[in-house]
């Protein structure tokens, strides 16, 4: 991921308490960045994707994973863009626990082509389509939203958004 997404990512997660989190990353193939660092203290972080990879630990595509509403947190940078996004959001939600926090970032409107490697260009085996505004919002219809921008200068659409529900204990609390 770029610095960008990473800078998001942190300040969506910093003073945020990880310690013994359970933290899911959808789309989790390390291509040019990982944000697994920001996690450090928690007590499982699982990254899944349908390809394998550093920082793959299960190979799946998130319409086939349940997370059983296990989560604390989960993270997908850079992925929605290159799968169906809808499928994403919707493994976010049957993985995280009432209260949990799904914090993302993806390509928007501008955003060049390129591939899951990181290649510019596209390409007629991968799917790309750049995710808009209103698409984000309208699928994260049933979420509480905390926080929905676009970075225009980057093309980049960033969110932080709320399993609706009582959480189950402390963990994403301020510190």
């Amino acid at each position: 991921m770029h610095a960008e997404a990473y800078d998001f990512l942190r300040s969506a997660v910093e003073g945020l308490d990880v310690t013994g989190a359970l933290v899911l990353e959808i789309g989790s193939r390390n291509v040019n960045g990982t944000p697994r660092p920001l996690f450090d203290g928690c007590a499982l972080y699982l990254g899944i994707d349908p390809r394998a990879g550093s920082g793959v630990d299960h190979i799946v595509r998130a319409g086939d994973y349940d997370g059983h509403a296990n989560y604390d947190f989960v993270i997908t940078a850079e992925t929605l863009e290159h799968a169906d996004a809808r499928e994403i959001v919707e493994c976010a939600w049957r993985s995280l626990k009432p209260g949990g926090l799904l914090v993302l970032t993806a390509a928007t409107e501008g955003r060049e082509p390129h591939s899951n490697d990181g290649v510019l260009g596209t390409f007629p085996h991968e799917y790309y389509g750049n995710i808009g505004r209103e698409q984000l919002a309208q699928l994260l219809g049933e979420w509480d939203v905390v926080r929905l921008e676009v970075n225009d200068a980057h093309h980049d659409i960033y969110a932080i958004a709320r399993k609706p529900g009582q959480p189950t204990g402390e963990k994403g609390k301020k510190k």
